[in-house]
């Protein structure tokens, strides 16, 4: 299973090469989608030093292998130069995310290097004891990785919609333990990178 995993996101990767994408559907009346990048979410359980003791080591690992020295964090949903990570894992759950989760943007081109090696990683982790010993308790799943979720982004920066923010959320591939819960109320009610308290907009900015 693994292994066809990795083969679909390898043929899944070739598409993305250029800074935007465009994928076509062969629907004259539905021409496709524009991808600008992708998200990553990883997901741990807040409440298990384990689970989030492994999700911890996922983000550091992926800084070192694709971050440049000092790299500089996320500042935009939309990031087509660079991959990054969002500054601060949240502990708690925030936003859409419904467990703690840490975060990362990367551009199309990165697609292919970047989520077969988070997948290979993934696995890695949760089949190791984080203090490095082998974990046999309920077949591996014992303070795993919660899941992990990529999506694209399909509207340019500062043009998302509420449509565009729902489809981002249906293009989705999901590794791990299955399909978690999102917030989609809040990816309703909140634009991208908005910092001005609007309540049909943008409450994630109000106090």
């Amino acid at each position: 299973m693994r292994i066809l995993l990795l083969i679909a996101v390898l043929l899944f990767s070739t598409a993305f090469s250029d800074d935007k994408m465009h994928i076509a559907n062969g629907d004259v009346a539905s021409p496709g989608v524009d991808i600008y990048c992708f998200h990553i979410h990883v997901y741990f359980m807040q409440g298990n030093k384990a689970s989030t003791a492994r999700a911890l080591d996922l983000r550091r690992r992926f800084i070192s292998r694709f971050l440049p020295e000092n790299g500089a964090p996320c500042t935009h949903e939309v990031t087509v130069d660079r991959p990054c990570v969002w500054e601060h894992p949240n502990m708690v759950p925030a936003g859409p995310h419904t467990y703690g989760s840490w975060g990362a943007s990367l551009p199309n081109s990165y697609y292919d290097r970047v989520i077969p090696w988070v997948i290979q990683n993934q696995v890695i982790i949760n089949a190791t004891g984080v203090d490095g010993g082998k974990n046999q308790v309920c077949e591996d799943q014992h303070g795993a990785i919660a899941g992990i979720l990529v999506h694209p982004l399909t509207a340019d920066r500062g043009k998302d919609t509420r449509e565009s923010r729902k489809l981002d959320h249906q293009l989705v591939m999901w590794t791990g333990q299955g399909k978690l819960p999102l917030d989609f109320d809040f990816l309703y009610y909140n634009d991208y990178d908005c910092d001005t308290c609007d309540p049909n907009h943008c409450t994630q900015a109000c106090k």
